[in-house]
């Protein structure tokens, strides 16, 4: 089913103009002007045999569409997801049982209006294969406005399919959105792939790198309130996290389909990564590198505002507007890189697997392990302070001097890298044994640092001292690939 035809069995048909776009890159590309003149359609689920979007076409809706595919997906133009509520996330969901493709120069889009509103998460899940070129640019949340009001999350992204192929250098989520004043910042978006990542871009890069959004910071408290919650700092959002995990059969399928050998397809997901085998005599191929990822930091709290005592037009004592309580700062998001492939078996030349042995010829190297991708957390976000009740003889000797709450720092979290592949075993041949690969490189971990509580932060300015960060939950290192072994045979006497 192409766009046009889709518009056809949604009841009208509208020429749609060109979405020009300017490539940077061989791995990145801009992204085109939406076509405002393209036709907006309400977001529902719409079940289809294929969804094709040629490369001059625009596809838009109005709120969350998801599409149920029976066939293929492939996408050349564009699909964009507006929202319209406050209430309502702009999602873009895409369920196919076929292949689904984003060709470079395509773009899935979701767009977020109004104070506090969430950003639009894009999903694409398949059984089969799919390839991933061109722009994926979830909506980051909104700020809020009002006072109280709390910002809005950003758009996650997740990825789904025994086998993942693209040439983007980042897949990356957006971040969310501010606090108003004592409101809460929204939480970063999160990046999640499930399946084997072939690496299709820049052969300097070896491979992509998943990127979450970061929280954001909560709004300081309300000059204009004359509640404790409304001056008091908001908390920030979390940060997001960003997961490079393995193929799982996931739980919508069974709606649409079902697949008799699942540990088939798993095992053809992992055994993608790995290199393949030599023919006689030559090296094995090596392992897939696998992917980077990068998780998001967590906001700052905001900051709880002074208390402010009261007279009447007599110049008495008539109360005190409270100090507001220091906002939390917001926690770091995990991070996981993905694993290497192993290593290909070097090629036989011995009659043990060929029928025709070359005799006198050793066997093929083995191939290096892929290296595991690296992981680094984000750093935890600081507390907020809390505020003072100055020391006058005016107010209540129980307040005088006194300093609401301090907000809590956020916790640094844990960074696993990837496990490095194992080598390749040699192949069997006559006279000196060739070598086995050599294992790969275990992901480097980076753990993110915990951020300074209010009162820590106030000892650290009162003693004009350097901020002392200390690590927390550190991720384990990825495992370095276990070196391939020889199978080298002696010649015969």
């Amino acid at each position: 089913m192409t766009a046009r035809s889709l518009l056809l069995c949604c009841g009208a048909f509208v020429a749609l103009g060109a979405a020009s776009v300017t490539a940077t890159s061989a791995t990145t590309t801009t992204v085109p002007a939406i076509d405002n003149a393209a036709p907006a359609f309400p977001g529902s689920v719409r079940e289809v045999s294929e969804l094709i979007v040629e490369a001059d076409e625009t596809l838009r809706f109005k709120g969350p569409v998801e599409f149920r595919v029976a066939g293929e997906v492939r996408i050349d133009g564009m699909i964009v997801v507006d929202g319209v509520e406050l209430s309502g996330r702009p999602n873009l969901t895409i369920r196919a049982l076929g292949p689904i493709t984003v060709s470079k120069g395509a773009t899935l889009q979701t767009l977020s209006h109004g104070p506090g509103a969430h950003g639009g998460a894009i999903r694409l899940f398949s059984p089969a294969t799919i390839d991933l070129h061109g722009a994926l640019v979830p909506s980051a949340g909104n700020a809020g406005r009002t006072v109280g009001q709390h910002g809005g999350d950003g758009g996650s992204i997740e990825i789904e399919a025994p086998i993942i192929r693209t040439s983007l250098e980042r897949i990356e989520a957006s971040s969310g959105g501010l606090g108003a004043a004592a409101g809460n910042g929204g939480d970063g978006g999160s990046v999640r792939t499930a399946g084997a990542i072939l690496w299709q871009g820049d052969e300097n890069l070896l491979t992509t790198t998943l990127v979450a959004g970061h929280g954001a910071d909560g709004g300081d408290g309300s000059a204009s309130a004359t509640t404790v919650e409304l001056r008091s700092g908001g908390n920030a959002g979390d940060g997001g996290d960003a997961e490079a995990d393995d193929w799982r059969l996931p739980d919508w399928l069974d709606e649409l389909a079902f697949i008799e050998d699942e540990d088939a397809v798993r095992r053809l997901s992992s055994d993608t990564l790995d290199g393949e085998r030599g023919g006689p005599g030559q090296p094995g191929k090596p392992g897939e590198h696998g992917a980077h990822a990068i998780s998001g930091h967590g906001g700052n709290g905001g900051q709880g505002l002074d208390a402010l005592p009261l007279v009447n037009t007599d110049g008495e004592y008539a109360g005190v507007l409270p100090a507001g309580t220091g906002g939390n700062g917001g926690h770091a998001g995990f991070a996981r890189g993905a694993r290497g492939g192993a290593g290909g078996s070097g090629g036989s030349t011995t009659s043990l697997d060929n029928a025709n042995p070359m005799f006198g010829m050793p066997g093929g190297r083995g191939g290096d392990g892929g290296a595991g991708g690296s992981a680094r957390s984000g750093n935890g976000g600081d507390g907020g302070l809390g505020g003072r009740y100055p020391d006058l003889e005016i107010l209540p000797a129980h307040l005088r001097g006194r300093t609401a709450h301090d907000g809590h720092g956020g916790h640094g979290a844990q960074a696993m890298g990837g496990h490095g592949g194992h080598g390749g075993h040699a192949g069997h041949g006559f006279g000196q044994a060739a070598s086995g690969g050599a294992g790969g490189c275990g992901g480097v971990s980076i753990v993110g640092t915990s951020g300074l509580s209010g009162e820590e932060r106030r000892n650290a300015e009162r003693a004009a001292a350097a901020r002392d960060r200390r690590p927390a939950n550190p991720g384990h290192d990825g495992h370095n690939g276990h070196e391939g072994r020889s199978f080298g045979e002696r010649p015969a006497n």
